[in-house]
């Protein structure tokens, strides 16, 4: 990669840094490390702050991908730089430099990313989270799903070495942002949103699905 695709995919992981759910929880008094799962995503702000700001937190992680993409796209950058502020803006929201390299698990990022690089694929992954969510409610059992189909959509809609490449490096990178949740998921553990649990379980171990 030559000196500006560097520089931009430095910026995208700066991009991605950008803590979305933290602030918006901080701003009302909430520390997310310390409530639910202790997560950062838009999982745990729905669960520790509402409807209303879990879909903000959501929102603002998905434009980070679009925005960081969109921004090697405006400086005429080939794919190759595309791919790789892909990976970096993903990579900046599971590794914040701005929370002592601490953060979320990738998804709604990993969304933005896709829909920017072909929508097709993008669309097609979040299709198979939806359906799986309304099926089972159980948001790591969605987003492991969903995170698997971009690979096969990629080489289905969007069949270029740099693409592949990419949607290679962001399963990778989801699914080890996810292995306590694919583990539970094999032992059956994993409860569906809305679940309660005894409050002698649930202080014992805090809410695990965002």
């Amino acid at each position: 990669m030559d000196y500006p695709a560097i520089m931009l995919t430095a910026i995208a992981y700066l991009i991605g840094g950008i803590p979305v759910g933290y602030l918006l929880a901080r701003a009302r008094g909430v520390n997310l490390f310390e409530v639910g799962s202790g997560n950062i995503g838009a999982t745990n702000v729905l669960r520790a702050l509402g409807l209303k700001l879990g879909l903000a937190a959501w929102l603002g992680d998905v434009a980070k991908g679009l925005l960081a993409v969109s921004l090697a796209r405006w400086a005429h950058q080939p794919e190759a730089a595309l791919a790789a502020a892909g990976v970096a803006v993903v990579v900046g929201h599971c590794i914040s430099p701005y929370l002592c390299f601490r953060g979320g698990k990738g998804i709604a990022t990993s969304l933005g990313v896709l829909l920017a690089t072909d929508w097709h694929v993008g669309l097609a992954a979040f299709a198979v989270w939806l359906v799986l969510i309304f099926a089972w409610r159980i948001v790591s059992l969605a987003s492991v799903a969903a995170t698997l189909s971009i690979l096969p959509f990629g080489q289905l809609l969007h069949d270029t070495p740099a693409y592949l490449l990419m949607t290679g490096a962001l399963t990778c990178l989801v699914l080890v942002r996810h292995h306590e949740n694919v583990d539970r998921l094999l032992r059956g553990e994993e409860k569906p949103m809305g679940s309660r649990r005894p409050p002698a379980e649930a202080a014992a171990d805090p809410d695990p699905h965002a």
